[in-house]
Formats: structure tokens, C-alpha cells, sequence
């Protein structure tokens, strides 16, 4: 084989290794892999919590879970959870997105939040009291399980039956069923006004 032909080779292959070089970069940079503070992620939670006695404090259903091991928090997508009063009040809760913290209990939900509240089927000792749901929503709703609290510094909007109004914060303790609300707006309309003849 001829000397020009093998050196006309080598330099091709001298200027193809070259290009291959330029091309994938230096070697020397490290890759950076940055550890995750996820610890796992679930799918159709159905969840049950009691309380110290073995008695069911609340039941939970969410679409997705995604727990924090840095904060020992989870981030559900979909909440619904139902409470049960110390008054035997059905409470439920619902919203696009919560945090849950495991070590206090402390809830925050956003997103389309609702709350209702509905005393159980009356008994015959009590069937003349009505028991129309209270429906609140909210944009962001904090609380805590443990205490079963609620609360918001932000408006809300209650509707109870026929009645409705607004509030720019409210405060409420599940266990006694008590409620507070701040700076309560009422839209009221009157039935429309009909004149009749006196005689």
C-alpha cells in the first residue's frame, strides 16, 4: 500500500476523532444527580384514622399521595375527607389539593375548597328541629384533625337552605360544633310588593 494513501487515512481519522471530541465535550464535568425528598407516591387512597380509644376519627379518599420525608408531609390531590363530630355531625370536606402534616395534624387545603355540615337524621325526640345542611367554600381552608378545628383569613361564602352570606374570615371547633364569622355581609330580597285595594 502506497505511504500517501495510509497518511491521507490517518488524517482522516486524526480530523474524525477531533470533530467526535469537540462534539461530545470534555469528560472532566461531573454529573450532578440531586437527591429527592420524595419517599413515595400512591394512587386511590382510601384511608382510616382512629383516635386513642380505637374509635374512627375520620376517613379519608384521595386520587394521589405524595409523601415528603424532609417535612413528614403528604400532598393529596382530590381530598375528600369525613369527619364525625363529638355532636354526631357529619362534616366532609373536599378540595382539589391539602397538606397534611403527620406530626401536628395541621391540614391546609386549596382550590375549589367545600365544608358541609349536617346534623344526623332527626329522632322522634327531636322531629321538629330541621336539619338543613350549612355548605361553606373557600379558596384556602387551615386546620388542624388532631383538635378538629377550621379556620380561614380569607372571604368565604356559607349557604344554608334559602340562606346565604359572606364573610371575610371565620373560625370554627368541630368538636362543639361552634362557629365564628367576621364581618358578615347579608344580600337580602324582600318578596316583590303588590298593591291591593283597602276597601
Amino acid at each position: 500500500m502506497n505511504t500517501r494513501v495510509l497518511l491521507v487515512f490517518a488524517l482522516v481519522a486524526a480530523i474524525l476523532a477531533s470533530w467526535l471530541y469537540k462534539e461530545q465535550g470534555s469528560l472532566d464535568n461531573p454529573i450532578a444527580i440531586a437527591s429527592s425528598n420524595i419517599e413515595y407516591e400512591a394512587t386511590d387512597i382510601n384511608a382510616l384514622q382512629t383516635n386513642a380509644l380505637g374509635e374512627v376519627a375520620y376517613l379519608l379518599k384521595a386520587d394521589k399521595l405524595i409523601h415528603y420525608t424532609d417535612i413528614n408531609t403528604d400532598e393529596l390531590e382530590n381530598i375528600r375527607l369525613n369527619w364525625r363530630s363529638d355532636q354526631q355531625q357529619n362534616i366532609q370536606l373536599r378540595a382539589k389539593l391539602a397538606n397534611i402534616n403527620h406530626e401536628t395534624g395541621d391540614i391546609q387545603m386549596t382550590q375549589d375548597v367545600i365544608l358541609v355540615t349536617q346534623h344526623p337524621t332527626p329522632t322522634v325526640a327531636n322531629s321538629n328541629v330541621a336539619h338543613i345542611p350549612l355548605n361553606l367554600t373557600a379558596t384556602v381552608l387551615n386546620g388542624n384533625l388532631q383538635h378538629k378545628t377550621l379556620y380561614s383569613e380569607q372571604p368565604v361564602i356559607v349557604t344554608q337552605g334559602d340562606n346565604r352570606f359572606e364573610a371575610n374570615s371565620f373560625r370554627t371547633d368541630l368538636q362543639t360544633g361552634e362557629y365564628e364569622f367576621d364581618q358578615v355581609a347579608v344580600t337580602f330580597q324582600p318578596p316583590s310588593r303588590q298593591d291591593t285595594a283597602l276597601f
